[in-house]
């Protein structure tokens, strides 16, 4: 009976479709982002040099330490201790997408703002076992920092990475990978693409990794 009850729990969590994936053998490649417009060729992002990433995670944004499959709560973070969650979001996000646009070198200062609509990584319980998504939803908007014009209009962007679990999960974290690496690494990538920085302005990801 106990075989069963776990079996039916995994089932349930893999119907809700959002963080729990089915595909348990997938490439290590991101999943489709809605990026609408943002990442249109014709920014001018190589006359821009980043002032500052300001990222803002609200405090309404309900949180949770559940440890089930599928945690009901819009934001779900377990790659640091258990502390501010909001907190710990936020420093992850500004360093991801810091790290993607400070090769910029323009004339121009500007700002990118962000703020965090719903973040869920994954519970300890899925990334030990099945794996998931890690899903991050947010507005972003791209202003001058001298004159305050809207450079980049104010945008919803879906970001989902695959997060590992089980056995290539451990393996991961050992090589140096795990969850908040990867998902900084993503970001950084994902910013960088979106606001079509030129490689030659784009840093390594892992250059300016924090700490794991």
């Amino acid at each position: 009976m106990k075989s069963l009850k776990t079996i039916v729990a995994i089932a349930t969590a893999l119907s809700l479709g959002a963080c729990a994936s089915t595909d348990l053998a997938s490439r290590d490649v991101p999943m489709a982002s809605d990026v609408g417009t943002a990442g249109a060729s014709y920014l001018p992002s190589a006359e821009w040099t980043l002032r500052d990433v300001r990222v803002n995670v609200p405090e309404t944004l309900p949180t949770t330490e559940a440890d089930v499959y599928y945690p009901m709560a819009d934001i779900v973070w377990h790659g640091d201790p258990v502390g501010n969650r909001h907190q710990q979001v936020q420093r992850l996000m500004d360093d991801g997408l810091t790290a993607g646009l400070s090769g910029l070198r323009g004339g121009r200062p500007v700002f990118v703002d962000v703020e965090v609509v719903r973040f869920h990584s994954l519970s300890p319980k899925t990334r030990n076992s099945i794996g998931g998504v890690h899903n991050m939803l947010f507005d972003m908007e791209v202003r001058d920092a001298n004159t305050g014009e809207v450079l980049v209009p104010r945008q919803r962007h879906k970001v989902d990475l695959r997060g590992y679990g089980g056995r290539r999960a451990l393996k991961a974290e050992r090589n140096g990978q795990g969850q908040k690496v990867r998902i900084m690494a993503h970001l950084q990538n994902w910013v960088a693409d979106t606001l079509s920085v030129p490689q030659a302005m784009r840093v390594t990801p892992g250059a300016r990794r924090a700490a794991n």
